[in-house]
């Protein structure tokens, strides 16, 4: 229920609850619709109604534009990577290794504007002062828009691809950036026509990635140099990786060994100097510089022939450039160049001893600058002058003083060039501070800032700055992030600040910091089952108003006075903007629920739980997806049928089977995520598998036919023909015989081991579409006819006919007790004793037909509903009672039971795959 006065923003508060107007049988369509004809309709209209954009590119512009100027030379080495690039029997990486400020970077920018010739389909620039820059998520966003920009065929086969898109969605991106780049970039990129000339991915600065900073305190993250030497195996081989890194073996040991690529660039090497010579020389013959050469009776030559000397710069134009702006500015008299000490160290050295003497205060300039060492992120004047207790107007006038040392963007600081924080906060090889009297202690650094943190938290400003709205928890011993966090989390104004900044991940690990109150604890799990819908956070996010629809369509009706506080603020966010505000919780999931995970496009049909714990799912939008119960990651999606998935089974060797539409059986390795082998054979699409004791592989299909394969080898070793329909289901008997049942009214027993049909079961007046194999060996049927039949395997005989139900029977499961339990298209549940053959209780609740039933392990029933709803049924002294622990969006089309991580795992109508607690949970298998 809605109320407000304004049109309605909020996108997950206008859908309306689905219904079920006509029966959909869960798993396959039983009563008279068409696999292929089903899928393929409802595969275009979720096509059709797509509406997804893709991620944007960063924008480097403004940082190239200042690398490339006054660039000049470079001719020899634009020739050496042209040379790579045409050599199609080359390395596929090539890589400028060098010291710092020898110009890698600036090379790199002018490759971007001037490509000679080389066709540069992706570039990223990693920059020490933009953490962003160096987190592996926004790599591989950045890449991929570029990608879709410059190869179209890789644009459409990402928009043809939900699981690509899925995984370039933010949410996915900063939780798992690995897996995004092999799914949505590596994989698509493999799957186009090579281009017909290569390609490259440009990656500058390496070595500075390794310095990205999580915005969550307690994550360890991956690094962009990590992600590439992974995936080099994978690359396709039309695309070349062309990086920069300094000499340093965290980059070079991984990317050399993954690549087995050249270096290139010696700073000191004679060309690189020649360079820096006609730079130099150049800048000394325009003004303002060539006036100062000019009133000194220097020539531009003779600055130049100084400047590029291997001794004195080093081979690096980082010196030069530096050297030019004193003299430029004045800061430098033209009559001491001479004396100018050789290398940067000893520029840096000079340059500070000329601007601050010994006979002034150094401690005030070496506060600001150790602040600026150790910032994670460019900080304002405001904020510089806050941490350091100094006037704005005297952190101004000092920041005047190192202007040309200083990169300034939207009025925020930060050093020109990352060695000048090095130059002052590292020691040299004897072990003595390289910056001398001038160095600086990182980790007394650190204490303004904390001391800045801690302060504007008491005073409950922190929501206030983006800089702690990503980086306060870095500033926080773990026991004040316990204090602390558990009442910035419930307050509205921190939460709207953290997901602007960090994103819903970064806000959902604090909750690892935090002891797990019951006001926290409902809140995580509301932040948890909206994450799909917080986290998408680009520019063009609602902000603020979203996050307060969920807060009150989710908490509102909770009994905690931090919650009901949360939700009042909540409130007051919708009430001035004039938003529609949700009247009822009626966005509440049920607490068992621990996350709703998006990623099939389509019918969830089965659910399998692998040897190692994790639930595969299969769905009619042709892939099969393996998730990790305790985290809910997807951690690989199984592409390669061509038609819907029908069924999974789980061999002996613990690989997965899939059935599919396509009319054949793929054996996957769930480890590898790797299809070993692809089986054909089968006329029509596959309905039913099941794992024979002896570890064969029976499949059923649309026309009735049974085949059995030997998962070792791949191939079929027996037909079993008899049915004249489609089979329904496969169940293997105690003596190890299997069953079948069928559209065609009949069950079979068969001999696996000569594949002859030893008896057919005839007494069901419709369809059978459920079996279920008792503790006494005797095999239970449920059919269309509203029947259940028990049967006697060994003579064939009919022994009861269980009757009781006004629907058909669609599913049948065995209690730990022995009593059989039928769910059915009347909407109930029945507990039959088999002994007797009397019904001994009749489970109500679910308002529409009941599709899937799961035992749990402490002997109480999972049942799932087309009525959207999840009952779990426990029987206490006689009496069943059936709680809702879950309600989604669409119909339940499977449950499976996760024994280790103690989850019920449910599939729905819509696609989505639901995590619900409802046991003690067990370590997952290594």
């Amino acid at each position: 229920m809605l109320g407000g006065s304004g049109p309605p923003s909020l996108g997950p508060l206008q859908q309306a609850a689905p219904g079920a107007a006509g029966l959909i049988v869960p798993v396959l369509a039983h009563h008279g619709a068409e696999p292929h004809a089903a899928w393929s309709s409802a595969a275009q209209a979720v096509q059709a109604t797509l509406n997804w954009n893709w991620p944007r590119p960063w924008n480097f512009s403004g940082y190239l534009a200042e690398k490339r100027s006054g660039f000049t030379g470079r001719d020899w080495l634009f020739d050496e990577v042209s040379g790579w690039y045409k050599d199609a029997a080359g390395a596929q990486a090539l890589m400028i290794c060098a010291d710092f400020g020898v110009g890698k970077s600036a090379f790199m920018a002018e490759l971007t504007h001037d490509a000679h010739g080389m066709q540069i389909a992706a570039c990223h620039f990693c920059n020490h002062y933009v953490n962003a820059t160096l987190s592996p998520a926004t790599f591989v966003c950045s890449v991929a828009a570029q990608f879709a920009d410059s190869l179209p065929e890789y644009r459409s086969a990402v928009e043809a691809d939900p699981d690509a898109r899925r995984w370039l969605d933010d949410a996915q991106l900063q939780l798992d950036p690995a897996s995004a780049f092999e799914r949505a970039v590596v994989g698509p990129l493999n799957a186009i026509e090579p281009p017909g000339a290569p390609r490259i991915l440009l990656v500058d600065a390496l070595d500075e990635a390794l310095d990205f900073k999580t915005t969550a305190s307690t994550s360890h993250p991956t690094t962009i140099v990590r992600l590439l030497a992974a995936q080099a195996k994978h690359l396709p081989a039309w695309l070349r990786v062309f990086a920069t890194s300094r000499r340093i073996q965290e980059v070079l040991q991984p990317m050399q060994s993954a690549f087995r690529c050249p270096t290139i660039l010696d700073g000191e090497d004679a060309r690189n100097l020649d360079d820096i010579r006609t730079f130099v020389a150049g800048r000394c013959a325009r003004a303002p510089l060539a006036r100062v050469l000019e009133t000194g009776n220097r020539s531009p030559d003779d600055i130049a022939a100084f400047l590029s000397g291997a001794e004195q710069s080093g081979g690096k134009f980082l010196y030069a450039v530096s050297v030019l702006n004193d003299l430029e500015s004045g800061a430098l008299p033209l009559d001491h160049l001479n004396d100018l000490p050789p290398g940067m160290d000893g520029f840096y050295l000079d340059a500070f001893e000329r601007r601050f003497p010994e006979s002034e205060d150094y401690a005030p300039v070496g506060a600001l600058l150790g602040v600026l060492c150790v910032q994670r992120e460019p900080l304002s004047r405001a904020e510089l002058a806050a941490i350091l207790g100094t006037p704005e107007t005297r952190v101004g006038k000092t920041l005047k003083r190192l202007e040309d040392f200083l990169r300034v963007r939207a009025k925020r600081y930060a050093f020109d060039h990352l060695s000048l924080a090095q130059w002052l906060s590292e020691e040299n090889e004897d072990g003595f501070p390289r910056a001398k009297r001038f160095s600086v202690e990182p980790q007394d650094a650190e204490v303004p800032i904390a001391d800045w943190a801690r302060h504007e938290l008491a005073a409950g400003r922190a929501h206030e700055s983006a800089y702690l709205a990503r980086h306060l928890g870095a500033y926080l011993s773990p026991q004040e992030r316990k204090v602390h966090f558990a009442g910035l989390m419930v307050d509205f104004r921190w939460l709207d600040a953290r997901l602007r900044a960090a994103g819903i991940n970064a806000l959902l690990m604090d909750f690892a910091d935090v002891d797990g109150t019951p006001a926290l604890e409902a809140l995580e799990r509301a932040l948890r089952h909206s994450a799909h819908i917080l986290g998408h956070d680009g520019s063009d996010w609602p902000g603020a108003d979203l996050l307060a629809s969920q807060i009150l369509g989710r908490l509102q009706s909770q009994a905690e006075p931090e919650v009901h506080a949360l939700c009042l603020q909540a409130a007051e966010q919708l009430a001035r903007n004039a938003g529609w505000r949700p009247l009822t919780d009626s966005l509440r999931s049920a607490e068992a629920l621990l996350r709703t995970l998006e990623g099939h496009t389509h019918f969830v049909s089965s659910l399998a739980v692998l040897a190692d714990g994790r639930v595969a799912s299969g769905s009619w939008d042709q892939t099969i997806r393996l998730w990790n119960p305790a985290s809910g990651v997807c951690e690989a999606t199984l592409d390669g049928h061509t038609s819907a998935v029908f069924a999974l089974a789980v061999l002996a060797d613990g690989r997965l089977a899939s059935g599919s539409a396509d009319n054949t059986i793929r054996l996957w390795n769930p480890a590898s995520g790797v299809c070993e082998a692809t089986l054909e054979g089968h006329e029509h699409c596959v309905s039913a598998l099941a794992v024979l004791p002896d570890g064969r592989l029976a499949s059923g299909s649309e026309v009735g036919t049974i085949r059995l394969c030997n998962p070792a080898n791949g191939g079929y070793e027996a037909t079993l023909e008899g049915h004249t329909d489609l089979v329904s289901a496969l169940a293997v008997l105690a003596d190890g015989r299997l069953a079948s049942d069928s559209r065609d009214s009949t069950i079979r027993l068969w001999d696996p081991a000569n594949g002859l049909c030893e008896a057919t079961l005839a007494g069901h007046e419709g369809p059978v579409s459920a079996l279920a194999v008792l503790p006494d060996g005797r095999l239970a049927s449920g059919s269309s006819d509203h029947k259940i039949r028990l049967w006697n395997p060994v003579s064939g005989a009919c022994e009861a006919t269980l009757e009781g139900h006004t629907g058909d029977v669609f599913a049948l499961a065995v209690l730990a007790g022995g009593r059989l339990v039928s769910a059915s298209l009347d909407n109930t549940i029945r507990l039959w004793n088999p002994a007797s053959g009397a019904c001994e209780a009749t489970l109500e609740g679910h308002t529409e037909p009941v599709s899937t039933l799961a035992v749990l392990a402490d002997g109480r029933l999972a049942s799932g509903s087309l009525d959207r709803t999840i009952r779990v049924w426990e029987g206490r002294h006689g009496r069943w009672t059936g709680a809702v622990r879950f309600v989604a969006d669409a119909g339940i089309s499977a449950l499976a039971f996760a024994a280790r991580a103690g989850v019920l795992a449910a599939g729905d109508r819509s696609g989505r795959v639901h995590f619900l607690k409802v046991e003690a949970a067990v370590p997952l298998l290594k």
